[in-house]
């Protein structure tokens, strides 16, 4: 009986049908000879029949490519395994929004994100950017429906007519649960890191 073919870290950063790396929507699976799809949020996939071929007969399907169209679509958003620059918060001019910490709900509730004023000229593509990070945040905070953001672009584009942010603007509910899920975690992992160093003792719970 023929070996299984275990999944490859190099495949990571192999380019798909879209010509960028695959880490943007493969990461490996639970078991050694599979892998998951982020995008179209799947359980283990199996590659130990034909390795490379089982991910690209994945990504050239017509329900992943919908998929990457939902999530991605013209705005480049990559996952990185640092802590994202524009959402970091920093001291230099580049800094761009910093979440608040939230109240009790006996409180006034302050801002989820506190906006700097940018020394620089951003770009079309980073204010576009931007605008869909801070709504994917304040849906996470105030508890919105992924579902909420389905018809969002045709109604910021009714609302304002002229604005080229508007335009571009495809934070769909596929996206908003990519965003959220993979495009902030390493942002509010690393402020948790950063307040657990401040801490004098701490108790970690470990919940199932």
């Amino acid at each position: 009986m023929p070996r299984k073919i275990d999944f490859c870290s190099k495949w990571l950063l192999k380019v798909d049908n879209t010509d960028r790396v695959c880490s943007r929507w493969l990461t490996k699976g639970k078991t050694s000879n599979s892998f998951r799809c982020i995008v179209c949020n799947t359980d283990d996939l199996s590659c130990g029949n034909g390795g490379w071929y089982d991910l690209k007969k994945h990504f050239d399907l017509p329900k992943h490519i919908q998929c990457m169209k939902d999530v991605f679509g013209s705005i480049p958003l990559v996952v990185s395994p640092h802590p994202s620059a524009s959402l970091s918060s920093n001291t230099n001019d580049d800094s761009v929004c910093t979440t608040a910490s939230s109240t009790s709900v006996n409180q006034t509730r302050i801002s989820f994100v506190n906006i700097y004023n940018d020394q620089r000229s951003l770009t079309r593509v980073v204010k576009v950017t931007r605008a869909e990070c801070m709504w994917a945040m304040a849906t996470s905070q105030l508890g919105f429906s992924y579902n909420s953001s389905q018809f969002l672009p045709e109604v910021f584009r009714f609302m304002f007519p002229g604005s080229q942010i508007a335009t571009d603007y495809s934070l769909r509910s596929r996206k908003m649960s990519y965003v959220i899920s993979h495009g902030t975690v390493y942002y509010l992992t690393n402020e948790l890191i950063k307040d657990v160093r401040k801490a004098y003792g701490f108790t970690l719970f470990l919940m199932r």
